[in-house]
């Protein structure tokens, strides 16, 4: 909910700048970043139900860690970690804290965790910028302290290889053949575009072809009608995978006199052009120039 404004915050405003230095601007509700704050995932431990954590089918060992509730920044291969994204999880984490004193009264009882592909440049220069220290890594699991709360930075390529799944390395940078990865890509995923706004499908294209990189070529052309599987095809590129005896005999003979170059249309024998269809005499004396 948004924060009430009240004729206090009205006047303080019109206080400050009517008074202000003329070598400054004060603006008014100044929105922060370019899109609404929303975390990209908010984990609540159910504490009215057993801990089952061991039961998790992904991300197996951020379960253990979330004591109370967890916030996820996932940063994708269409929007990368950036300098001082950091920052923004640190910012979230903040608010909700603040928002959640009934539910979170110490600063354990909440889990930051960044989840990227891997530990890049950026991230470890806003790590040292913010004089946190950096663990060491347990099967893809980075702790990181000096901050307020508990953080973990995820890497979704190294825990795919440790836990063996192919799946979350997908939302990595891995590419694992899998049928089962794409059938779930169908099911989850391809469906996304008649359900979200364009605004939310940024990297979509780029995110289903990754998803097709891991069929074999049978399993993509499977189902497909002929001239789907030629579609965007020139003739160049389809007819060196053919014997000329595989591709002939679909033509009639009149079409393959066609074909000859002007050289040996001239060489023919008239008396055998004679027999030829109308149309196609035609079109030989015009390019003969006859």
């Amino acid at each position: 909910m948004a924060q009430q404004r009240t004729a206090w915050h009205v006047g303080f405003f019109r206080l400050i700048e009517q008074r202000r230095p003329k070598c400054f601007e004060v603006t008014s509700e100044y929105p922060f970043g370019t899109l609404p704050q929303r975390a990209d995932l908010l984990l609540v431990r159910r504490l009215d139900l057993p801990a089952d954590d061991a039961s998790a089918r992904v991300l197996r060992r951020l379960w253990p860690e979330v004591r109370r509730e967890g916030i996820v920044e996932y940063k994708s291969p269409a929007s990368p970690y950036a300098h001082r994204d950091l920052l923004v999880l640190l910012g979230y984490g903040c608010q909700h804290f603040s928002a959640s004193a009934d539910r979170l009264p110490e600063h354990s009882d909440l889990l930051l965790a960044l989840a990227v592909s891997h530990i890049t440049p950026a991230i470890t220069e806003d790590i040292q910028a913010l004089g946190w220290r950096r663990r060491a890594p347990l099967g893809g699991y980075t702790r990181v302290v000096g901050g307020p709360f508990p953080l973990w930075i995820v890497e979704l390529d190294r825990v795919s290889r440790k836990e063996r799944d192919g799946l979350v390395g997908m939302f990595g940078t891995r590419r694992v053949r899998d049928s089962a990865i794409f059938q779930w890509c169908y099911e989850n995923v391809m469906q996304l575009r008649q359900k979200a706004s364009p605004a939310d499908l940024v990297g979509f294209n780029e995110m289903v072809s990754r998803f097709l990189d891991v069929l074999t070529p049978a399993q993509r052309l499977a189902g497909l009608a002929p001239e789907q599987r030629l579609a965007g095809l020139t003739p160049e590129q389809v007819l060196p995978w053919f014997a000329p005896e595989q591709v002939l005999p679909r033509f009639a003979p009149e079409q393959l006199v066609l074909a000859l170059p002007d050289d040996l249309l001239r060489g023919l024998d008239a008396t055998a052009l004679a027999q030829l269809p109308d149309t196609v005499q035609s079109e030989i004396r015009r390019r003969l120039g006859r």
